[in-house]
Protein backbone atom coordinates (compact mmCIF):
# COMPACT_ATOMS: atom_id res chain seq x y z
CA UNK A 1 0.00 0.00 0.00
CA UNK A 2 2.78 2.42 0.84
CA UNK A 3 4.54 1.69 -2.45
CA UNK A 4 1.37 2.47 -4.38
CA UNK A 5 0.88 5.67 -2.39
CA UNK A 6 4.42 6.78 -3.29
CA UNK A 7 3.78 6.03 -6.97
CA UNK A 8 0.55 8.02 -6.87
CA UNK A 9 2.30 11.00 -5.34
CA UNK A 10 5.06 10.83 -7.93
CA UNK A 11 2.64 10.69 -10.86
CA UNK A 12 0.41 13.33 -9.26
CA UNK A 13 3.32 15.76 -9.21
CA UNK A 14 4.40 14.99 -12.78
CA UNK A 15 3.96 17.58 -15.56
CA UNK A 16 1.12 15.49 -17.00
CA UNK A 17 -1.69 14.04 -14.89
CA UNK A 18 -2.47 11.28 -17.38
CA UNK A 19 -0.62 8.53 -15.51
CA UNK A 20 -2.05 9.64 -12.18
CA UNK A 21 -5.59 9.66 -13.52
CA UNK A 22 -5.11 6.22 -15.07
CA UNK A 23 -3.81 4.80 -11.78
CA UNK A 24 -6.74 6.29 -9.88
CA UNK A 25 -9.22 4.80 -12.33
CA UNK A 26 -7.57 1.38 -12.18
CA UNK A 27 -7.63 1.40 -8.37
CA UNK A 28 -11.23 2.60 -8.29
CA UNK A 29 -12.13 -0.38 -10.48
CA UNK A 30 -10.10 -3.02 -8.63
CA UNK A 31 -10.08 -2.06 -4.94
CA UNK A 32 -13.84 -2.54 -4.42
CA UNK A 33 -13.51 -6.07 -5.83
CA UNK A 34 -10.91 -6.93 -3.19
CA UNK A 35 -12.91 -5.28 -0.43
CA UNK A 36 -16.09 -7.20 -1.26
CA UNK A 37 -14.37 -10.56 -1.80
CA UNK A 38 -14.73 -12.51 1.45
CA UNK A 39 -12.35 -15.13 0.09
CA UNK A 40 -9.51 -12.64 0.49
CA UNK A 41 -7.52 -12.52 3.71
CA UNK A 42 -8.80 -9.83 6.10
CA UNK A 43 -5.50 -7.95 5.92
CA UNK A 44 -5.85 -7.70 2.12
CA UNK A 45 -9.37 -6.30 2.35
CA UNK A 46 -8.35 -3.94 5.17
CA UNK A 47 -5.41 -2.52 3.22
CA UNK A 48 -7.53 -2.19 0.09
CA UNK A 49 -10.02 -0.08 2.06
CA UNK A 50 -7.26 2.06 3.55
CA UNK A 51 -5.85 2.68 0.08
CA UNK A 52 -9.29 3.61 -1.22
CA UNK A 53 -9.54 6.25 1.51
CA UNK A 54 -6.09 7.57 0.61
CA UNK A 55 -6.80 8.20 -3.09
CA UNK A 56 -6.48 11.83 -4.15
CA UNK A 57 -7.77 13.89 -7.01
CA UNK A 58 -4.78 16.15 -6.42
CA UNK A 59 -1.70 14.95 -4.59
CA UNK A 60 0.08 17.07 -2.01
CA UNK A 61 3.16 18.81 -3.45
CA UNK A 62 6.54 17.22 -2.81
CA UNK A 63 7.72 20.37 -1.05
CA UNK A 64 5.88 23.01 0.92
CA UNK A 65 2.79 22.82 3.09
CA UNK A 66 0.15 22.20 0.45
CA UNK A 67 -2.54 19.62 1.17
CA UNK A 68 -3.88 16.81 -0.96
CA UNK A 69 -7.44 16.86 -2.30
CA UNK A 70 -9.20 13.53 -1.61
CA UNK A 71 -10.78 11.79 -4.59
CA UNK A 72 -14.54 12.59 -4.45
CA UNK A 73 -15.45 9.39 -6.32
CA UNK A 74 -14.08 7.32 -3.42
CA UNK A 75 -16.35 8.97 -0.84
CA UNK A 76 -19.63 7.11 -1.60
CA UNK A 77 -17.80 3.78 -1.58
CA UNK A 78 -16.30 4.54 1.83
CA UNK A 79 -19.61 5.69 3.27
CA UNK A 80 -21.51 2.71 1.87
CA UNK A 81 -18.96 0.27 3.31
CA UNK A 82 -19.07 1.94 6.71
CA UNK A 83 -22.88 1.77 6.76
CA UNK A 84 -22.90 -1.94 5.86
CA UNK A 85 -23.43 -3.74 9.17
CA UNK A 86 -22.60 -7.06 7.50
CA UNK A 87 -19.11 -5.83 6.63
CA UNK A 88 -16.38 -7.07 9.04
CA UNK A 89 -15.73 -4.46 11.71
CA UNK A 90 -12.07 -4.10 10.67
CA UNK A 91 -13.13 -3.12 7.15
CA UNK A 92 -15.67 -0.64 8.53
CA UNK A 93 -12.93 0.85 10.71
CA UNK A 94 -10.73 1.31 7.64
CA UNK A 95 -13.64 3.00 5.85
CA UNK A 96 -14.16 5.30 8.84
CA UNK A 97 -10.50 6.32 8.74
CA UNK A 98 -10.93 7.23 5.08
CA UNK A 99 -14.08 9.23 5.81
CA UNK A 100 -12.29 11.05 8.59
CA UNK A 101 -9.51 11.94 6.17
CA UNK A 102 -11.99 13.30 3.63
CA UNK A 103 -13.62 15.43 6.33
CA UNK A 104 -10.26 16.69 7.63
CA UNK A 105 -9.02 17.73 4.18
CA UNK A 106 -12.36 19.13 3.03
CA UNK A 107 -15.46 17.82 1.24
CA UNK A 108 -16.72 20.24 -1.41
CA UNK A 109 -20.11 18.63 -2.00
CA UNK A 110 -22.71 19.72 0.58
CA UNK A 111 -24.78 16.60 0.06
CA UNK A 112 -21.78 14.43 0.90
CA UNK A 113 -20.98 16.54 3.97
CA UNK A 114 -24.56 16.29 5.21
CA UNK A 115 -24.66 12.52 4.65
CA UNK A 116 -21.42 12.05 6.55
CA UNK A 117 -22.59 14.33 9.35
CA UNK A 118 -25.78 12.31 9.77
CA UNK A 119 -23.89 9.01 9.83
CA UNK A 120 -21.28 10.25 12.30
CA UNK A 121 -23.97 11.68 14.55
CA UNK A 122 -25.67 8.28 14.50
CA UNK A 123 -22.42 6.52 15.47
CA UNK A 124 -21.53 9.07 18.12
CA UNK A 125 -24.88 8.81 19.90
CA UNK A 126 -25.18 5.01 19.62
CA UNK A 127 -24.83 3.56 23.12
CA UNK A 128 -25.78 -0.02 22.26
CA UNK A 129 -22.91 -2.24 21.22
CA UNK A 130 -23.01 -3.19 17.52
CA UNK A 131 -22.65 -6.88 16.77
CA UNK A 132 -19.14 -8.32 16.87
CA UNK A 133 -17.84 -5.17 18.61
CA UNK A 134 -16.20 -4.89 22.02
CA UNK A 135 -16.90 -2.06 24.43
CA UNK A 136 -13.39 -0.65 23.86
CA UNK A 137 -13.81 -0.78 20.08
CA UNK A 138 -17.21 0.88 20.34
CA UNK A 139 -15.76 3.76 22.34
CA UNK A 140 -13.02 4.13 19.72
CA UNK A 141 -15.62 4.30 16.93
CA UNK A 142 -17.56 6.95 18.82
CA UNK A 143 -14.38 8.95 19.39
CA UNK A 144 -13.55 8.90 15.69
CA UNK A 145 -17.12 9.92 14.91
CA UNK A 146 -16.77 12.91 17.24
CA UNK A 147 -13.45 13.80 15.60
CA UNK A 148 -15.07 13.64 12.16
CA UNK A 149 -17.98 15.84 13.28
CA UNK A 150 -15.46 18.42 14.44
CA UNK A 151 -13.53 18.19 11.18
CA UNK A 152 -16.74 18.87 9.24
CA UNK A 153 -16.78 22.30 10.84
CA UNK A 154 -20.32 22.38 12.17
CA UNK A 155 -21.41 25.66 13.75
CA UNK A 156 -24.43 25.01 15.93
CA UNK A 157 -26.51 27.63 14.10
CA UNK A 158 -28.52 25.47 11.64
CA UNK A 159 -31.04 22.94 13.04
CA UNK A 160 -28.95 19.91 12.09
CA UNK A 161 -25.84 21.51 13.58
CA UNK A 162 -27.75 22.24 16.78
CA UNK A 163 -28.32 18.48 17.01
CA UNK A 164 -24.58 17.92 16.76
CA UNK A 165 -23.86 20.48 19.47
CA UNK A 166 -26.51 18.98 21.75
CA UNK A 167 -25.05 15.49 21.25
CA UNK A 168 -21.52 16.66 22.04
CA UNK A 169 -22.69 18.49 25.17
CA UNK A 170 -24.72 15.47 26.24
CA UNK A 171 -21.64 13.24 26.23
CA UNK A 172 -19.41 15.87 27.85
CA UNK A 173 -21.92 16.12 30.70
CA UNK A 174 -22.38 12.35 31.02
CA UNK A 175 -20.30 11.36 34.04
CA UNK A 176 -20.86 7.67 33.22
CA UNK A 177 -19.33 8.01 29.75
CA UNK A 178 -15.73 7.10 28.96
CA UNK A 179 -13.52 10.04 29.92
CA UNK A 180 -11.60 9.92 26.64
CA UNK A 181 -14.86 9.96 24.69
CA UNK A 182 -15.93 13.03 26.68
CA UNK A 183 -12.60 14.67 25.88
CA UNK A 184 -12.97 13.89 22.17
CA UNK A 185 -16.41 15.52 22.23
CA UNK A 186 -14.86 18.63 23.76
CA UNK A 187 -12.11 18.62 21.14
CA UNK A 188 -14.73 18.40 18.38
CA UNK A 189 -16.57 21.35 19.87
CA UNK A 190 -13.32 23.33 19.84
CA UNK A 191 -13.28 22.95 16.04
CA UNK A 192 -16.75 24.43 15.62
CA UNK A 193 -17.28 27.99 14.39
CA UNK A 194 -19.19 30.07 16.93
CA UNK A 195 -18.67 33.41 15.18
CA UNK A 196 -22.42 33.96 14.71
CA UNK A 197 -24.13 31.99 17.49
CA UNK A 198 -27.69 33.35 17.89
CA UNK A 199 -28.89 30.25 19.71
CA UNK A 200 -25.79 29.19 21.65
CA UNK A 201 -25.85 29.25 25.45
CA UNK A 202 -22.20 30.00 26.21
CA UNK A 203 -22.44 29.56 30.02
CA UNK A 204 -23.85 26.05 29.52
CA UNK A 205 -20.89 25.12 27.33
CA UNK A 206 -18.40 26.65 29.79
CA UNK A 207 -19.90 24.74 32.73
CA UNK A 208 -19.81 21.49 30.77
CA UNK A 209 -16.13 21.89 29.93
CA UNK A 210 -15.27 22.90 33.50
CA UNK A 211 -17.14 19.84 34.78
CA UNK A 212 -15.12 17.62 32.48
CA UNK A 213 -11.87 19.03 33.87
CA UNK A 214 -13.03 18.46 37.45
CA UNK A 215 -14.11 14.90 36.71
CA UNK A 216 -10.83 13.91 35.10
CA UNK A 217 -8.81 15.35 37.98
CA UNK A 218 -10.98 13.55 40.55
CA UNK A 219 -10.53 10.25 38.70
CA UNK A 220 -6.79 10.21 39.47
CA UNK A 221 -5.86 9.65 35.82
CA UNK A 222 -2.54 8.67 34.34
CA UNK A 223 -0.45 11.54 33.03
CA UNK A 224 -1.23 10.77 29.34
CA UNK A 225 -4.98 10.77 30.03
CA UNK A 226 -4.77 13.98 32.06
CA UNK A 227 -2.75 15.67 29.30
CA UNK A 228 -5.17 14.51 26.61
CA UNK A 229 -8.27 15.76 28.42
CA UNK A 230 -6.81 19.08 29.56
Amino acid sequence: RNRIAIDLRETGNAPSQDAHNALNQYLMDELPKLIQDDRQRPVVRYNAMLLLGDLNAQEAPKVGLGKATPLPAAFPLLLSAYQDQNMPIAIRVAALLGLNRHASLGIADKGARDALKAEMLKTFTEKQLPKNTTEQAHVWLRRRAAETLGALGTTGTAPENTQVLAALLGVINDRQADIMLRAEAARAMQMMDFSTPPNINTPVIARALAGLVVDVIESAPTRPVLKHVL
